[in-house]
């Protein structure tokens, strides 16, 4: 079954899962009105979050782009299997954010920094459409969630046991 057609191209994926179990997963949104653009210099868009005078620290969003001059480098795959254009683009999704924790008995309070981004590289080619990266920006989150309950994907059980040392899926949550 191919992924996607687009003009004379079939697009496939060159794997055989030996199950297509799906999650769900459902992002929290996050409005564009609530932060204001700290600045854009046609490479790269930082935003802040403009929830009011009484935060200390702010919530921060990065959107980034940047050339790739052969998105094959390191791939692995033979050059009679590439496209004879080589060049590509790598972008970036980026969010900062920093929580309070409060002691319940001290009442001492600090900040917990955290800090998440998406890198996707592609080559520009009309090949590639929205129905490539939706495949693998699912295949990324599914890999993410390897081996987590069927019942209860969790993607922050499986970072935080990455966060304790267990990187091998297998092994953990």
């Amino acid at each position: 079954m191919s992924v996607y057609t687009t003009g004379n191209w079939t697009v496939d994926h060159d794997i055989t899962p030996s199950t297509s179990e799906t999650h769900t997963l459902t992002p929290t949104k996050v409005p564009r009105a609530d932060f204001s653009a700290k600045g854009n210099n046609g490479v790269e868009a930082i935003l802040v979050n403009n929830t009011g005078s009484g935060l200390s620290v702010s919530e921060q969003l990065r959107f980034a782009a940047n050339s790739v001059a052969n998105v094959y480098n390191g791939s692995g795959i033979p050059a009679a299997s590439q496209l004879s254009a080589k060049a590509g683009v790598r972008t970036l999704s980026e969010i900062r954010v920093n929580l309070l924790a409060t002691n319940s008995v001290s009442g001492e309070e600090v900040y917990v920094p955290q800090r998440a981004w998406i890198v996707y590289e592609t080559p520009q080619s009309p090949i590639v459409t929205r129905d490539a990266i939706v495949y693998t920006l699912n295949r990324l989150l599914g890999a993410a969630l390897m081996d987590t309950s069927a019942t209860s994907p969790s993607l922050a059980d499986r970072v935080l046991a990455e966060i304790r040392g267990d990187l091998d899926p297998s092994t953990s949550v």
